[in-house]
């Protein structure tokens, strides 16, 4: 795949993905690295509410991920 073309498959690749971690977050709740990947997902879907969700679920245990303080706010800027 050279990259020139959009990847037809790509959202059924996110959708397997959001799957798997859903999947994964319920039988491990505590895992906030799979909440944060799930909210980037959402936001990537505009999905900007479940996104936030599962952001603030993973900022309960984590206070050291720019990626999630990038992921917070940029749901938050969408909102309003």
């Amino acid at each position: 795949y050279v990259g020139l073309l959009p990847d037809i498959f790509a959202s059924f690749k996110r959708n397997k993905s959001i799957k798997s971690l859903l999947y994964e977050l319920h039988i491990n709740p505590a895992n906030s690295y799979n909440a944060i990947e799930l909210g980037v997902f959402y936001y990537e879907k505009r999905q900007y509410k479940k996104a936030l969700g599962f952001l603030n679920k993973a900022y309960e245990r984590v206070k050291d991920s720019e990626r999630l303080y990038l992921y917070m706010g940029l749901a938050y800027g969408e909102l309003e």
